[in-house]
């Protein structure tokens, strides 16, 4: 199982947006602070270094992903139930 530091992560998941279409960067300090914390599970190595597995790095993705980049579709169209104005506002 191959592993890589939370910089090459953010390469992979910069790469991975792309393929996407999504043009958003995350910044490398972003995956320090989440493997730091725990969000991103990681390793210890013998030099004191942090890595993650591609595995946990994906799985973590797909949540951060589904939580961040999925929206509800935007349409034209208006619903005339929605549109309430109240005109007779008498503030005298």
């Amino acid at each position: 199982m191959s592993t890589m530091t939370p910089y090459a992560a953010a390469k992979v998941i910069n790469e991975t947006l792309k393929q996407r279409g999504i043009e958003k960067k995350l910044p490398p300090q972003m995956f320090y602070t989440y493997v730091g914390k725990g969000y991103i599970p990681s390793t210890t190595t013998e030099n004191g270094k942090k890595v993650v597995t591609r595995e946990d790095l994906l799985a973590w993705f797909e949540g951060y992903f589904e939580k961040h980049h999925t929206t509800t579709p935007v349409t034209d169209e208006v619903d005339p139930d929605q549109l309430e104005l109240d005109l007779d506002t008498d503030e005298s």
